[in-house]
């Protein structure tokens, strides 16, 4: 029996493993009896636990997460740290997951799959753009719960696109016509539709923005067109009230009968749905109803627009026109929907191929990227904002991020307290809000703000604050912090990075083509524009820790005479114009024995004039524009 490092795809509504084989074939571990993904449902009947085809075919309510002993998408939970009721039953979700990653670990293994049979332990499994560290971390647990290893996450997305560039007969050639290219991966399933802007630039895909809808998929239309089916139905036999003569078989029945139907619209003009027995009557006791493509399309045209206009609504928001999308990725059972294509390609033209594998092309992605030994490393760089309105960078953009029980130390380093007077040392860790943008006028947005305690009364530069930062392999980063002289302890972790998947060294093209063409201002090796909305106004934190105690230029300056009297005095000081800004700001008068602030603010009779400072002159402000900390995973 094999052993290798296979893709697994936890999805919503469904989830499927797939590898590559010795000869570079790549094969999906779809269901035996109708080669399609596994539903990611979990049944808990008398006792035993029903997961899969056999528990769906016994689901009632699509549009419901939990209906009686069902639970649908059980990946939905993990974001939540807290046991869910199902049934009257408390249940941790990390177990309710483990039931579906066993179900296709067993399945994996299963005496049907003749020789194919693989030990499904280690795995590179795909998470949603926006599952937080807290996530990761639940999934893991629930993945070992199963008996699973997770080498490494990779996001759903980033696994589609690469599956795709790999099944490519020129993989080399297409991946270098897309360099420098923005690319949209539109993925609508079973449980949700997801959008995401990519950019394929230097050996990396990067995730640019994302978009999505939960209300919206396939799911939903599987319900609109049994309910509809039925009000055909009631009307042909008189029938006012169908509820009552309907059984629970029966309408499940029906509801999976609906799901085929939809999918066979897709390659046909019109189904027939039968349910021999269907209600507790004779009148109309067998449901046979005829429904065309256009009855779907017609029924479920609401749904479409919606998720169709989260296209436009997407693009909109970052000032893009379709005709700046190089390739339009469709993934996802919805796809395959001639209204949902024929909607992608009145917008992207012949930028939209169609895949055969749409459902199955994140685990295969996923596959290839275990196959390939990628590895998932930072979008951004994580940085730290100086007293001096420039930013220090504590980890680099491309740095790779750890594999399974692994934890990268990034930095253990020294810093000191600028201004302590507040009692205060505030470290804020920032990102620049455009990818590969990091220039100091850039924005940038908040990751987080370490605060430690220091004594007020210290000169700067006295006391010694001790920072360490490490990231796990739940892409988790750890800050912790300690200040000596308060003997002061806090922490903070980082959980909404922003990633991007380092591509293969070979076939990235001819240097010097790509000289040429940079020199010639082609468009392909053109920066990215993603126009962030700015934050309104508003106060902005000022940092007061440096990493050297020689930095007295970042002093503030009303501040310097109180510890260095002579310091504007002295032509060899290179003291900056704030400083002195500063210095004459919150002098105190000799007269009135106030700052030149309040007598600006107030007023004073003793003072004929007011400071020059006040009248004419108005401090810089080198401060960079920094907007609160991300409430997502990303920021553009």
């Amino acid at each position: 029996m094999a052993e290798t490092i296979l893709g697994l795809d936890f999805g919503t509504t469904n989830s499927l493993a797939a590898y590559v084989d010795a000869l570079g074939d790549v094969r999906s571990l779809t269901n035996v009896e109708d080669d399609r993904p596994h539903p990611s449902t979990v049944w808990y009947r008398a006792g035993e636990v029903i997961v899969g085809r056999e528990a769906r075919n016994h689901l009632d309510v699509e549009s419901e997460a939990i209906t009686g002993s069902f639970v649908i998408s059980p990946k939905r939970w993990l974001r939540r740290d807290s046991p869910i009721d199902v049934n009257g039953s408390l249940r941790d979700p990390r177990d309710i997951a483990a039931e579906v990653l066993r179900f296709l670990r067993e399945d994996a293994n299963s005496p049907q799959r003749g020789e194919q049979a693989l030990e499904l332990s280690r795995a590179v499994m795909t998470i949603p753009v926006d599952l937080d560290g807290d996530g990761r971390r639940r999934l893991r647990e629930a993945a070992r719960k199963a008996g699973i290893s997770v080498e490494q996450f990779v996001h759903e997305p980033l696994a589609a696109l690469y599956g795709w560039l790999r099944a490519q007969a020129e993989y080399a050639k297409k991946l270098s016509e897309l360099e420098g290219r923005r690319v949209l991966v539109f993925d609508w399933g079973g449980g949700t539709l997801d959008l995401t802007l990519c950019l394929i630039r230097g050996r990396k895909m990067i995730q640019l923005a994302n978009a999505g809808d939960n209300d919206v998929g396939g799911d939903y239309f599987d319900d609109m067109i049994r309910n509809r089916v039925r009000e055909i139905h009631a009307a042909q036999h008189g029938i006012e009230n169908i509820t009552q003569y309907e059984t629970p078989e029966s309408r499940t029945r029906l509801l999976a009968s609906c799901e085929r139907a939809k999918i066979r619209l897709s390659e046909e003009d019109s189904v027939r749905i039968a349910i021999p027995n269907y209600l507790r009557r004779d009148e109309g006791r067998n449901l046979l109803i005829t429904v065309s493509r256009d009855n779907m399309e017609n029924w479920t045209r609401d749904l479409i627009d919606r998720g169709l206009s989260r296209i436009d609504k997407l693009l909109d928001e970052h000032h893009l026109s379709s005709r700046e999308i190089e390739l339009c990725l469709p993934t996802g059972g919805m796809v395959n929907v001639p209204a949902v294509r024929n909607g992608l390609i009145q917008r992207f033209g012949g930028r939209v191929p169609r895949l055969e594998n749409g459902d199955r092309i994140i685990a295969e992605g996923a596959a290839w990227v275990a196959r390939d030994r990628l590895r998932l490393s930072l979008a951004k760089p994580i940085e730290l904002l100086q007293p001096d309105g420039t930013f220090l960078e504590i980890v680099a953009e491309d740095h790779a991020l750890p594999l399974e029980n692994q934890a990268l130390p990034i930095l253990a380093s020294q810093f000191y307290c600028v201004d302590p007077r507040d009692g205060v040392a505030n470290f804020q860790f920032v990102r620049p809000m455009i990818v590969g943008y990091g220039a100091r006028s850039a924005p940038r947005e908040t990751y987080t703000v370490l605060s430690l305690k220091v004594d007020p009364n210290a000169s700067p530069f006295v006391e010694r604050l001790k920072i360490s930062i490490n990231i796990d392999h739940d892409y988790i980063v750890h800050v912790d912090g300690h200040s000596s002289g308060r003997n002061d302890h806090a922490n903070r972790q980082i959980h909404n990075l922003e990633f991007a998947l380092t591509l293969p060294v070979a076939d990235q093209g001819d240097p010097k083509k790509k000289s040429r063409s940079r020199k010639n201002g082609s468009a392909t090796d053109a920066e990215p524009v993603i126009r962030p909305r700015r934050a309104s106004s508003g106060v902005q934190l000022r940092s007061n820790v440096a990493q050297t105690s020689s930095e007295w230029r970042s002093v503030p300056g009303d501040i310097i005479e109180q510890w260095r009297s002579h310091w504007f005095d002295t032509r060899s000081v290179d003291f900056t114009e704030r400083q002195k800004d500063e210095r004459d700001y919150y002098r105190i008068c000799s007269l009135c024995k106030k700052s030149s602030c309040q007598i600006s603010l107030n007023g004073c009779s003793q003072c004929k004039t007011l400071p020059k400072f006040t009248k004419n002159k108005q401090s810089p402000d080198p401060s960079p524009k920094i907007v609160p900390a991300a409430t997502n995973n990303i920021s553009e």
